[in-house]
């Protein structure tokens, strides 16, 4: 009973996440504007080395692609990054990462139309409260590394509750930025490799003390009948 309960829990604990993720390179560092419109009036949540998570509710309707924007900023130019998106495997939905740099974004015009969209619906949603932006991790530098990140969601489940199919429930979605350590491989997979090298290690070395020990074991005899 107990053996059947760890297996249900564990096989619970593999189901119950979903990840996209987008892997990218760092830009080269973009002048910004120390006067006049800035990015922060754009009211968009940011994504920092030194904010490296966010926990967020994200729209999701029938029929077409939501779109949500959001900031990395304060990137290592030429470093690769991963931005992982993660959701329960109880809501449904299917999404998709896409990264631009501030040229590509003001050069589009259906970007910019998608971008002002949002950042308008996020004035009005904190229109009673300061923006995500306006917090003091809020990079301050003329100078600086970053990207847009666009995510379009959408619903993958069908019901016969017609409030629900118009109305579908927001996502809970945690959005996390990791740095490839070396550009090889993400940071938070560092102590998992480690993990698996030390136990390997370990492996190859109780291995071969086990291999020397079986050999003494199995010339013991033939010593016993020498002496005889």
């Amino acid at each position: 009973m107990n053996l059947q309960w760890l297996f249900s829990l564990a096989f619970y604990t593999f189901v119950q996440a979903n990840v996209e993720k987008t892997i990218f390179l760092a830009p080269p560092k973009t002048t910004l504007p120390d006067a006049g419109p800035t990015l922060e009036t754009l009211c968009l949540d940011q994504l920092t080395p030194s904010r490296a998570q966010v926990q967020t509710l994200l729209p999701v309707q029938f029929g077409r692609h939501t779109e949500s924007w959001y900031l990395l900023r304060s990137l290592n130019t030429g470093q690769r990054y991963e931005v992982r998106l993660c959701w329960s495997a109880t809501q449904p939905s299917d999404f998709h990462l896409s990264t631009f740099t501030l040229p590509e974004v003001f050069d589009n015009p259906s970007l910019i139309a998608s971008l002002a969209n949002y950042s308008d619906n996020q004035q009005l949603k904190h229109k009673s409260g300061a923006c995500p932006t306006t917090s003091p991790s809020s990079p301050t530098t003329t100078k600086d590394s970053l990207l847009f990140l666009k995510i379009k969601a959408t619903p993958e489940f069908l019901s016969s509750n017609i409030t629900l199919m118009k109305n579908p429930p927001e996502v809970l979605v945690d959005i996390i930025l990791d740095p490839f350590l070396l550009n090889i491989i993400p940071q938070s997979l560092v102590p998992i490799g480690l993990y698996i090298i030390a136990i390997g290690i370990a492996g190859y070395v109780l291995s071969g003390s086990i291999s020397r020990w079986l050999s003494r074991r199995a010339q013991l005899p033939k010593t016993k009948d020498k002496a005889i």
